[in-house]
């Protein structure tokens, strides 16, 4: 038996569940009436449960590379205090909910949610040709505010099927979004990128795109844990755009990156020395989340 930290909403009834869930497990802050005696666990007996309420701050670089098991708690169903917890369901390796997910089932509609520069208008052309597509973008920084009006929203359309869509190269992802932001998040030859000046990538870029990173994915899981019977897809748009090229011609962006980014090679390294193994590891656990969700990862039900 490992050590494990619990990421929790400390709300009423949560930790008697706990209880349920983890039996053999000493809940520290329990214990300790809530009073912690250390600032972050350490390894000790091999069966102690570390509770940490969303509101707590701590380092999730911190959390994402310990040796300890992470376990995210899907317990309350208060859609305002889940969408306000905004890192630890891409922090966790783990879950463990109230919910019980239904696997996919075809809908006539989609609405699709996106990182941008994923492939979307690929996948959105893809889908066009056997569904009804309404395009219900959520900004990935998007206030809290936003994501519950969506949420809202989709709940009372359980004929939609909701799309996430991704790409793992999150370098690639990271780059395309930077020039997106400066220039506008064109596509094929529709802009003409001999006409802009290359631009400097910093490391605010960097941090402020893993923030969007970590608010996305943690949007995903909590919008598929507050709507457990609607369908789910989450499809990576490479696999997509190699999978289906056939169908949709696939217009790609007309630049070199290199010549639009003055210091490309040393953002490249800066990017994979500091950001790249924290950024995958987060992804690959939030697809490990939804997978286990049922969110179902390609279109065999329309092809």
């Amino acid at each position: 038996m490992n050590n494990r930290i619990v990421f929790t909403h400390d709300t009423i009834g949560e930790r008697e569940w706990l209880a349920s869930k983890f039996i053999n497990y000493t809940n520290l802050e329990t214990s300790s009436s809530g009073k912690w005696t250390k600032k972050f666990p350490v390894s000790g007996c091999n069966s102690e449960l570390y509770e940490i309420a969303y509101s707590d701050c701590q380092n999730l670089r911190e959390l994402l590379f310990c040796d300890l098991d992470r376990t995210k708690i899907f317990y309350s169903q208060d859609p305002e205090l889940i969408i306000q917890d905004n890192k630890y369901w891409c922090c966790a390796n783990d879950f463990v909910s109230t919910a019980t997910y239904t696997h996919f089932t075809d809908k006539p509609k989609f609405w699709v949610i996106h990182l941008a520069r994923s492939g979307t208008r690929f996948v959105e052309e893809l889908l066009q040709k056997f569904r009804i597509l309404h395009r219900m973008h959520v900004g990935v920084d998007s206030s809290n505010s936003v994501m519950l009006d969506y949420w809202r929203h989709a709940r009372l359309h359980p004929e939609v099927a909701l799309v996430f869509v991704y790409r793992p190269l999150l370098w690639e992802t990271f780059t395309s979004t930077v020039l997106g932001q400066h220039y506008g998040y064109h596509h094929g030859n529709e802009f003409d990128w001999s006409l802009v000046k290359p631009i400097e990538i910093t490391i605010d870029d960097m941090l402020y795109f893993e923030s969007i990173l970590i608010s996305t994915l943690n949007f995903w899981c909590n919008l598929r844990s507050l709507l457990p019977t609607h369908s789910f897809l989450l499809l990576d748009g490479n696999k997509m755009i190699n999978n289906y090229h056939h169908l949709v011609n696939h217009d790609r962006v007309q630049y070199n990156k290199q010549q639009l980014i003055c210091n490309y090679e040393q953002a490249q390294t800066q990017w994979y020395e500091q950001f790249d193994a924290a950024t995958n590891k987060m992804l690959t656990n939030t697809i490990a989340h939804l997978s286990n969700m049922n969110c179902q990862q390609n279109l065999d039900h329309l092809l």
